[in-house]
């Protein structure tokens, strides 16, 4: 990518990052997807009860590795062998959660959050 570019996208994140600010959400730019494991565990506590969102960026970036240890008790909608009840419980578990992690569609440069969701827990949370 040039500098103009560069530029121009260094001021469209920023400005958004600004708006969502202002819509009281906390923003942060990582150039990198390596940047997410560092970050989330620097927010996290340990022992904090954490629920997911369907999100592949979770997946690609290593955070479902890093929230699947020891160190934290994640709600784990994603175990394999859940009958429908038991995955049901855990949807609903995750709205006590201390953290909720997921991911949206797009965010908007006015800072708001586009969400398209089957089942509606990203929106709720």
């Amino acid at each position: 990518m040039d500098a103009n570019r560069n530029k121009v996208r260094e001021m469209s994140i920023a400005r958004t990052m600004e708006r969502l600010r202002k819509n009281n959400m906390e923003a942060a730019f990582l150039p990198s997807a390596q940047d997410v494991v560092p970050m989330l565990r620097s927010m996290l506590e340990e022992n904090c009860t954490i629920a997911l969102g369907g999100s592949m960026t979770l997946v690609e970036s290593g955070a479902l590795k890093l929230v699947k240890s020891d160190t934290y008790r994640l709600i784990d909608r994603y175990e394999q062998g859940l009958s429908p009840e038991e995955l049901r419980a855990r949807f609903i578990e995750a709205f006590s959660a201390d953290v909720f992690l997921s991911s949206v569609n797009a965010i908007t440069e006015h800072g708001e959050l586009y969400c398209v969701d089957g089942t509606s827990n990203r929106v709720g949370a």
